[in-house]
Formats: C-alpha cells, structure tokens, sequence
C-alpha cells in the first residue's frame, strides 16, 4: 500500500513538473517574440486642455482664451489625453509585455512619465493597442512661450493652425520570465 502511494506521489509529481516547465517554457517564447514586434503611436485621443475638450473645438472662441488666460495666469494648465500605442507582431507566435515604461514630451519638454498597469498579449501576426492615460500640468512646457504655444499644441490635434506642437512618446516594455525581468530600452514611436 505505500509503495502505490509512493508511485502515485512520483507520478503527480512529474506531471506537476512538466506543466510547469511547459508554462515556464511558453512564457520565454513569449517573451523572446517581442523582440520581432514593432511598435508606433497608434492614436491620441481625448485630449482636454485647461478644461477645454480638444476633439470637437474647430477653433478657439474668445471663452476658450478666456479659459486658458485664466489657467495660466493661475499656474496650472491641466492636460489629460489618451496615448495608444499600436503594437504588431510578425511572428508566428503571440508576444507578451508584463509592463510598459512611458515618457511624453512636447516639443522636447517632458510632460509626464509612468507605467503601464496591465500585462498585454500580441498575437502572433496579429496586432494589439495598449492604452496610456496621460495626465499632468503642462504650465511649464508652456509658461516661457505663452498662449500661443498653447493654441500650437492645441492645433495639432485639430489641424486647424500653421504650426504646431510636437508631440512624442517613447516607450519600454518590459518583460517577466519566471522569476527575471527583462526591460528593453526606450522606443521612440512614430505615428501611423
């Protein structure tokens, strides 16, 4: 009788073994295929300046100067925006990222930085889009140059203005494998 326990405990114990070594190995497969992957600044959307949607505004009204006058005669001029970033991968098997490390700038100005909170799978051949909600004070980028560096920014994303602002992103995923991590270095992403 404990010899057929022992041989039970022997069998379930190899089979534990290998489905973990089969999933150990899955995740290092994983993790080497996003190295075939590509990535590019899918979209930007959601764009809020001083309290002032973005997206719809065809041009400024003297209410919308009046807005951003007041913000930065207060010092703070709050911008959130949604980055996506498209992801694709070549491979003929799925890629994962465990994190992703974000900077933002304008103009060459840092505006915010972070991390991605969620794990994210890129399918073989296939593509995803990985969400970034920026949020942070853009003053600074903007106080030396004044409103209209402002209304520059703003025309980007309404193609209403001569100039405009340069926005960019870089980004480093990074990567988990069983109990490494490994991070690439920053990529800078060109837009679709």
């Amino acid at each position: 009788m404990i010899k057929k326990g022992i041989v039970f405990v022997l069998i379930a114990s190899l089979f534990i073994s290998c489905s973990v070594l089969q999933q150990l190995g899955k995740q290092t497969t994983e993790a080497l295929n996003i190295r075939n992957c590509s990535f590019n600044l899918h979209s930007v959307d959601n764009v809020n300046i001083g309290g002032i949607d973005v997206k719809n505004l065809k041009s400024l009204s003297l209410g919308n100067i009046a807005t951003l006058s007041a913000c930065m005669l207060a010092k703070k001029l709050p911008i959130t925006m949604g980055v996506n970033v498209g992801a694709s991968n070549p491979s003929d098997k799925d890629a994962s990222i465990s994190k992703m490390l974000w900077q933002c700038t304008i103009d060459d100005i840092s505006l915010a930085e972070g991390t991605t909170t969620g794990s994210y799978k890129i399918p073989a051949q296939g593509s995803t889009v990985i969400p970034i909600s920026v949020t942070a004070d853009a003053y600074q980028i903007f106080s030396s140059t004044g409103l209209e560096a402002v209304k520059s920014f703003i025309g980007t994303f309404t193609n209403n203005s001569t100039t405009s602002s340069r926005l960019a992103v870089k980004v480093k995923p990074t990567i988990e494998m069983g109990a490494s991590t490994v991070t690439l270095p920053f990529i800078s992403l060109a837009s679709n």
